[in-house]
């Protein structure tokens, strides 16, 4: 009986049943474990995976009780046959709470698989739709963006053709720029050139008492030098010159008028003075006063006076005709010049609205 009893195995009888168990058996906790981490998002392949499992942990429980039984009823004593069984009853019975343990659990688990899932899918779903619409905003906003890109592409385009005209526009107005003032500075050269030049003053013999009276302007101290084609880029120096030479050329006019005007004031007094000598001459030769040296003298002074006053009449009509070429000439190149400032005004007007715009 001692030596029956001390084959028994000092271990309990649950763990011994663990170790008699297959692999699959021992790893059932491990498996639900597994179901229940692998529940987050369950299919129906792994509900029948998990349900599959459970009746082979059921089946290989059966069978390992009912080996261990057949085996210590064969290997024990009656007594200790009696012991085993009621131990085999009490670990059946806890084997049997624990399936029961185990089952809840894991119904626990797939419940809660099952509503987290359904969750999830909820969310899913919402984060699909949410997705989705935020696609299709994303198209929209590349569809304007590519539009806007087409636009803005064409319009840089004309921008482009564009400056190319205005920069066209620009190197041709430099150029003649450029060419105005070369002519112009040549012009003013030539012009300060005459004005430093004095006028021959032709005189008559102090006999006579006639004169030609030519007045001339007064030469300018320094000539202004001609300004470099630095500044060719600039319409203020060609309009300053244009409003110059006007100036000078009403000045050169103003002082034709002057001499005009003094001229015809001594011919006038010349003419009163040959009336008087020549009413003169009349009265003597009615009195019969004059001698004959005296008439000689006197139509040699009245021939010389004839002919002072055919030549002063000559010079007046010449000095009248050069004096209204003189005018209409200054008159039309004074004409030109105003509507070449006209113009450059307005080539200068249009290049700065077209340059700011």
């Amino acid at each position: 009986m001692a030596r029956s009893r001390s084959t028994v195995p000092e271990l309990p009888l649950f763990s011994t049943i663990a170790s008699d168990l297959p692999i699959d058996e021992t790893s059932s906790t491990g498996i639900n474990s597994s179901l229940a981490t692998d529940l987050g998002c369950p299919s129906r392949k792994s509900i029948r995976h998990s349900r599959r499992n459970k009746k082979y942990i059921h089946h290989q429980r059966s069978l390992s009780e009912a080996n261990l039984y057949h085996h210590e009823q064969a290997s024990l004593s009656p007594d200790v046959a009696e012991t085993s069984k009621c131990r085999h009853r009490q670990s059946k019975r806890h084997l049997l709470v624990e399936i029961e343990r185990l089952k809840r659990e894991n119904q626990h688990l797939l419940n809660a698989g099952y509503a987290s899932s359904d969750v999830k899918l909820r969310a899913l779903e919402g984060r699909i739709v949410e997705l989705h619409s935020s696609k299709q905003q994303l198209e929209q906003e590349r569809e304007a963006l590519s539009r806007r890109i087409n636009e803005d592409s064409e319009t840089i385009s004309k921008l482009r053709l564009r400056s190319k005209e205005l920069a066209q526009d620009v190197f041709m107005l430099k150029n003649l720029v450029m060419r105005m003032n070369t002519e112009l500075s040549k012009a003013q050269s030539r012009l300060h050139q005459y004005q430093s030049k004095e006028d021959a003053v032709v005189t008559i013999s102090e006999d006579s008492g006639l004169a030609d009276h030519r007045s001339h302007s007064e030469s300018r101290s320094s000539v202004k030098p001609s300004w470099s084609r630095a500044e060719m880029n600039a319409m203020a120096p060609l309009l300053e010159a244009l409003e110059e030479t006007i100036a000078e050329k009403d000045e050169l006019i103003g002082n034709y008028k002057r001499e005009m005007e003094l001229f015809i004031n001594r011919s006038k007094e010349i003419i009163a003075e040959n009336e008087n000598l020549h009413a003169q001459l009349v009265e003597a030769n009615k009195k019969g006063e004059v001698t004959y040296a005296e008439w000689k003298v006197l139509t040699r002074e009245a021939a010389m006076t004839r002919e002072q006053n055919e030549l002063l009449l000559r010079q007046t009509k010449l000095n009248q005709s050069k004096l209204n070429e003189l005018h209409t000439a200054y008159q039309a190149r004074l004409t030109e010049l105003t509507l070449d400032h006209e113009q450059a005004e307005e080539k200068c007007q249009q290049s700065r609205t077209e340059v700011f715009v």
